[in-house]
């Protein structure tokens, strides 16, 4: 979801307040009740003919702020119920009232039932051909405007063990039962939008508990619109839900019409739709339909599981449009219900959208709109009550009022250096699991730890070094303030055949969150695989030294040092760059040690450096592009988003001979292009296209040169620029080379047609990769078909290749998160 911001609002803030006071310093109060006299919480209620609009609270309590001299009439709406009218009166009085809302009265009229291929033809098809006629209408006019968004989002766990795994997990702020609000937000933003494009100016920002935070709420999270044939591809759901406007939705949807409901001189239809098929990514529920504009007027629609929904059990989509002019309806309350259950934690929660001071087709400065889409400013945090009083939409319920007075009270005490040290000492003693696990020493209220990692999860085993352990110990300093940093860092490793000792010492310090501005130093003597893209990791090759005797890992001896500074020059466009100085040295088997000897087997010998003993200078230069980068922009940091362009980038390597006796002497250029896009219902694509050259190679070795990363385990290389097939070392040389990859993810598009496996959540997975080296006869093909979200996590695949080198490989792999 994509969020948009502008930058000069503080001033404009400051004068909210006082903005309120002056022109609207009397209000409507009361609550909306329905006919037997129950809350109607989140009812819409605005003047008419004008944008001044509230929303009740869960509670169905309302203050609406209204200008002295206002007349006419009060509107409160709600889904399902037929609205009210209230004519004000005028004055400087407040005015208490309980609107109350009755059920909607619906009429039949005398339809003529029409028999069409054997199945009934329901009217509600020909007002919804109607409406979907005119859906690119409605969508254009809604295309360019100014508004403010008021947002609040209300998460609370309803049940919860106190325990998970041996661990105390509950959270502060919480009752006794480890139950209640765990997440409570408001915050109020400009927002503006001109076709696709947008931008959102968060002038408040309030977060129960957290003085310093800033609200995850976005206008933009609300535009979720009917009008859009695809509703929230790969966000709700791997492969989106089709509207029911779309001009396909006859083939996903059943129409029912329920009535007829008149409404201030309008007429609306009042349809119920269904999935046609159980399987089909459709809604549930109500939507309305005004009579001869064929525009929405409202809706209540839901997704289940049936829907295979992610991260929710439930989700229910709230939306009432208002008339903005005489010929534009826009949506002034939009509301998100959601249920989940992951595990033994159960919970529930709302995000309430509320929008109003609607400008249509505004006059956008020229460069108004950019790749910053949010932009939260240091002010928006700091908004008093009487702030939030006069610019709240809705009144807050009990339990909100509750939850902010007693953690925003506590919310000091957590912050405070006694507490802070309590929580410390808590968590610093030492515990029995943490010989496996590490241990972390922290003096949270200074941003200092300690973390050592435990050697017992480290041990490995490889046939250079014999049995390894490994540990290592860092020192991490970071200001919450400024998010800046830094990191020193300290490894050791021994190997118990070679009887060799190995250590760094490293620094990194953050320099700029902003631009992510690094800087980094580490020298030492380490083990180094000879390819530098580590292709396999220690536990893998371990398993299958000890079990199957295959020794895939290739090492050698590295005293080195080294320098690297990575910054972004303008948005989207990283530069890094690293020197590095290194001695290299061969090494050889120390150890033949097997726990399952198999005697068709033999370890392989570790291959010996084509240079021996050698020094190496190295320079290394990537340069990244991505093209339009969207970003949010917080006072003290940039979070960087995706963008609609493909990624590319540059990579420069170059061997320097002679300076401090480095003998490698070479010129290495890689560049490559990659990206995701999706395909809609038929699912998305990533790939990436990657070639290199050698310009000049006149001293290289096995670090220096192109090596192939091949994968000759069971288990899946999940890096899309991988291969599965091939031997590890398979291509070790300096011709130029091209490779492609390319996965198409179907995101459950057979799968989901199957009854029983439907319910696994399954989704199927295609998959080529090609290989072309200069002088090669032919390219390399890898051809691959398989499963995943197994179990959530786990994936199957099934890859076959063209020969090489005489043969023709195939395998399953299988992918685990780790």
């Amino acid at each position: 979801m994509k969020h948009r911001y502008l930058i000069y609002i503080f001033f404009l803030c400051s004068l909210v307040s006082a903005h309120a006071q002056q022109k609207y310093n009397r209000k409507v109060l009361g609550k909306v009740l329905d006919q037997d006299g129950h809350a109607m919480p989140f009812a819409t209620l605005y003047l008419e003919r004008t944008r001044v609009g509230t929303t009740s609270n869960a509670e169905g309590y309302f203050s609406l702020p209204i200008p002295v001299d206002s007349v006419g009439k009060l509107v409160v709406r709600f889904v399902g119920y037929a609205p009210s009218y209230y004519e004000l009166s005028t004055g400087a009085e407040d005015i208490n009232l309980n609107p109350v809302l009755k059920i909607e009265q619906v009429m039949l009229r005398e339809v003529t039932i029409k028999s069409k291929k054997g199945k009934y033809d329901d009217p509600a098809y020909g007002y919804m051909r109607k409406a979907i006629e005119k859906r690119a209408f409605y969508k254009k006019q809604m295309s360019s405007f100014s508004c403010r968004s008021y947002i609040k989002g209300l998460q609370r766990l309803v049940n919860a063990p106190k325990k998970f795994m041996g661990i105390d997990i509950t959270l502060p702020g919480l009752d006794s039962t480890g139950t209640g609000i765990v997440y409570l937000s408001e915050s109020v933003s400009e927002y503006h939008k001109e076709g696709e494009k947008e931008k959102e100016v968060m002038m408040a920002s309030k977060v129960s508990g957290n003085n310093n935070g800033f609200s995850f709420n976005s206008a933009s999270d609300f535009q979720l619109s009917l009008y859009d044939e695809l509703i929230a591809s790969g966000q709700i759901t791997p492969r989106g839900i089709v509207s029911p406007l779309a001009d396909q939705s006859f083939t996903y949807y059943v129409f029912e019409w329920l009535g007829i409901i008149e409404e201030n001189g309008l007429k609306i239809h009042k349809i119920a739709i269904q999935p046609r098929r159980s399987i089909d990514p459709s809604f549930r529920g109500i939507i309305y339909i005004q009579d001869s504009s064929w525009r929405v007027h409202a809706a209540e629609v839901y997704l289940d599981k049936r829907s295979n929904i992610e991260f929710v059990d439930s989700l229910m989509i709230s939306q009432i449009y208002s008339p903005v002019n005489d010929s534009l309806w826009l949506i002034s309350t939009m509301r998100y219900d959601f249920s989940f259950q992951v595990l033994a934690f159960k919970g529930n929660g709302y995000f309430l959208g509320s929008f109003d001071q609607y400008k249509i087709s505004p006059d956008f400065a020229k460069g108004f709109f950019n790749n910053e889409i949010l932009k939260i400013t240091e002010e928006a945090k700091e908004k008093d009550s009487s702030y939030w009083d006069a610019i709240r939409p809705m009144t807050l319920t009990e339990e909100e009022r509750t939850d902010y007075t007693k953690k925003d009270s506590l919310s000091a005490i957590w912050e405070s250096k006694t507490y802070k040290d309590s929580i410390d000492r808590i968590r610093n003693k030492p515990k029995i699991l943490n010989v496996l696990s590490g241990y972390t020493y922290s003096n949270s209220f200074k941003g200092r730890s300690y973390t050592w990692e435990s050697v017992l999860s480290n041990i490995q085993f490889n046939t250079v070094e014999g049995w390894v352990a490994n540990t290592s110990l860092s020192y991490n300093r970071r200001n919450p303030k400024t998010s800046k940093g830094y990191t020193i860092e300290g490894r050791a490793r021994y190997g118990f055949s070679s009887e060799q000792a190995y250590g760094t010492l490293g620094f990194r310090n953050l320099i700029d969150p902003v631009k992510r501005t690094v800087f980094s130093v580490e020298g030492g003597r380490f083990v180094q695989q000879l390819d530098r893209n580590d292709p396999i990791s220690p536990i893998i090759n371990s398993s299958y030294t000890l079990f199957a005797e295959e020794n895939f890992m290739q090492l050698y001896d590295k005293t080195f040092a080294k320098v690297g500074y990575g910054t972004e020059l303008d948005n989207g466009l990283r530069l890094r760059g690293s020197i590095e100085w290194e001695e290299r040295n061969t090494l050889k088997n120390n150890s033949d040690y097997v726990y399952r000897d198999n005697p068709q087997r033999t370890y392989n010998e570790n291959l010996a450096l084509l240079l021996g003993k050698h020094q190496a200078l190295t320079l290394d230069l990537l340069l990244t592009i991505r093209f339009r980068q969207s970003y949010i922009s917080l006072p003290n940091r940039k979070v960087n988003l995706g963008t609609d362009y493909p990624t590319v980038y540059l990579n420069y390597r170059r061997g320097i001979p002679g300076l401090f006796s480095s003998q490698t002497d070479f010129d290495h250029v890689i560049t490559g292009v990659y990206d995701e896009f999706s395909l809609g219902m038929a699912g998305a694509i990533d790939y990436h296209v990657l070639g290199g050259t050698f310009l000049s190679a006149y001293r290289t070795d096995y670090p220096d040169r192109f090596v192939l990363s091949g994968n000759r385990t069971f288990l899946l290389r999940s890096q899309i620029n991988s291969f599965n097939l091939l031997p590890y070392y398979a291509f070790n040389n300096t011709r130029s080379y091209a490779q492609a990859h390319v996965r198409y993810q179907l995101q459950g598009l057979l799968m989901n047609k199957l009854p029983y496996l439907r319910k696994l959540k399954l989704r199927e997975r295609l998959g080529a990769n090609v290989l072309f080296v200069d002088g090669m006869k032919e390219p390399y093909f890898e051809w691959s078909a398989g499963i995943e979200n197994f179990l959530k996590i786990i994936s199957v695949e099934y890859f076959v290749s063209t020969p090489f080198e005489g043969r023709r490989f195939q395998g399953i792999r299988v992918g685990v998160p780790f």
